[in-house]
C-alpha cells in the first residue's frame, strides 16, 4: 500500500509539470548591429522627414542629431563644444562671443541668444551660467526671463518641472522656481572641503540628489515638500573624488550615483541599494529609456569599458573592452543604444530569446 501511494504521488508530480511546465528562461544579450562613421557622412545633411524625436550626439570633431531609425538628421563639423536638447542646440567654445546662435535640430537658425557665460539647454529651457556665478535663463526668442545671483562659483547644475537645482563652492545647495525665486536652500557641512561635485533631479522634480564634500564624500538624496527640500537618505562615499562626480535618476523610481570605483542604484520605492564595480573612471552612465537594464561607461587613459547589467541583479549582460580617444553613450530608445567611439557610431540593440 505504502509503495502505491509513493507511486501516485510521483506520477501525480509527473502530470503536474507536463499539464503546468515551468517558464522558459529568458536569456538577455545585446549585440553590436551597424556603425556609421561621420567622416564618411555630409556635413549639413538634414532629413526631409518630420521626425520629432530625435537624440543629439557629440564626438570628437562633429555633432548633430539622429533619428530612431539611427539616420542621421544633422552632422555639423565642430571641434567646440554644445549645449543641447532634441529640440535645440548652442555651439560655442571658450572663445565664443556673445550673442550666441540658437538652432533647431534640423538646422533653422531661430535667434541669437545675448547672454553671457555657459550655456545650458534642458528641453526648452535656456539658462546661462557666468564666472561670477550668476545664473540667467531666457526664451528661446532671445528675451531674459529671469536672473538670480549666487554669490558663489557654480559647480553643478540640473533642471526639471520647472526647477531649477544649482550646487556652488561654498557647498549651498539651492532650488529657483520657474520665476526666478528661491524656494528651498541647503547646506550639507560635515567635509572638511565643502562643494558639491554633482546635482541631479528626477523628471518630476519630486526628488533631488548631490554629491557633496572632501573627507569625507557624501551622497544626499533629497524629496519635495509642501515649501522645500528635505534630506531622506545619505551615506558617506569611500575615498574622495576631486573631479565631477556622477548622478541620473532613471523616471522617478531609480537613481544611480558614482563612487570612486563603483557605481549605486537606490531603488526609491523600495529604499534599497544594488552595487556593480566599474574599473577606471566613470564617464557615462543610461538608465532612463531601459526598464531593467543599465549601461556603464568606463576608462583608464585609452581603454575603455562598456558594461551593461540588470538592475535586479550585479551580473554583466555584456561587458566589452575596446580602444578609443573619446566614447560616449547615447539611448535611442528601451531597447537601442549608441555607442559614440572616436567619430563613428556603433548600434547596440537588445534582443531576448528563450
Amino acid at each position: 500500500m505504502k509503495k502505491r501511494i509513493i507511486f501516485l504521488a510521483i506520477l501525480a508530480i509527473l502530470l503536474h509539470f507536463f499539464v503546468f511546465p515551468l517558464p522558459l528562461q529568458r536569456e538577455h544579450y545585446f549585440r553590436a548591429d551597424s556603425a556609421l562613421n561621420l567622416n564618411e557622412v555630409d556635413t549639413h545633411l538634414t532629413s526631409t522627414n518630420a521626425d520629432n524625436l530625435v537624440i543629439p550626439f557629440k564626438t570628437s570633431h562633429f555633432f548633430g542629431y539622429l533619428n530612431q531609425n539611427f539616420q542621421p538628421q544633422l552632422v555639423i563639423n565642430t571641434t567646440g563644444r554644445a549645449a543641447s536638447s532634441g529640440d535645440f542646440f548652442i555651439l560655442f567654445d571658450e572663445d565664443t562671443a556673445s550673442p550666441l546662435t540658437l538652432t533647431t535640430a534640423s538646422g533653422l537658425v531661430i535667434n541669437e541668444i545675448n547672454a553671457s557665460g555657459v550655456p545650458f539647454i534642458f528641453g526648452r529651457n535656456l539658462i546661462f551660467v557666468d564666472d561670477n556665478g550668476t545664473i540667467s535663463s531666457y526664451s528661446t526668442t532671445g528675451q531674459p526671463l529671469w536672473s538670480f545671483d549666487t554669490n558663489s562659483h557654480v559647480t553643478a547644475i540640473a533642471l526639471a518641472a520647472g526647477i531649477t537645482m544649482v550646487g556652488l563652492l561654498n557647498e549651498n545647495i539651492l532650488f529657483i522656481d520657474g520665476n526666478g525665486q528661491l524656494i528651498s536652500q541647503y547646506r550639507p557641512g560635515g567635509s572638511r572641503y565643502g562643494l558639491i561635485l554633482a546635482a541631479a533631479l528626477s523628471p518630476d522634480g519630486s526628488h533631488a540628489a548631490v554629491i557633496s564634500g572632501l573627507y569625507p564624500q557624501r551622497f544626499i538624496l533629497f524629496r519635495r515638500g509642501i515649501n522645500d527640500y528635505t534630506p531622506i537618505f545619505h551615506t558617506e562615499l569611500a575615498g574622495s573624488a576631486r573631479f565631477p562626480l556622477r548622478i541620473n535618476f532613471r523616471d522617478n523610481n531609480f537613481v544611480s550615483y558614482e563612487e570612486l570605483g563603483f557605481l549605486h542604484t537606490y531603488n526609491l520605492n523600495r529604499r534599497s541599494l544594488s552595487t556593480v564595480a566599474h574599473t577606471g573612471r566613470l564617464r557615462a552612465m543610461t538608465m532612463h529609456s531601459f526598464e531593467r537594464f543599465q549601461a556603464v561607461l568606463s576608462n583608464q587613459d585609452d581603454e575603455w569599458q562598456l558594461q551593461i547589467f540588470a538592475l535586479n541583479s550585479p551580473r554583466f549582460i555584456l561587458n566589452n573592452r575596446f580602444i578609443a580617444v573619446n566614447a560616449n553613450l547615447i539611448t535611442i530608445n528601451t531597447n537601442r543604444l549608441v555607442l559614440v567611439a572616436g567619430d563613428t557610431l556603433h548600434l547596440i540593440t537588445y534582443q531576448e530569446a528563450y
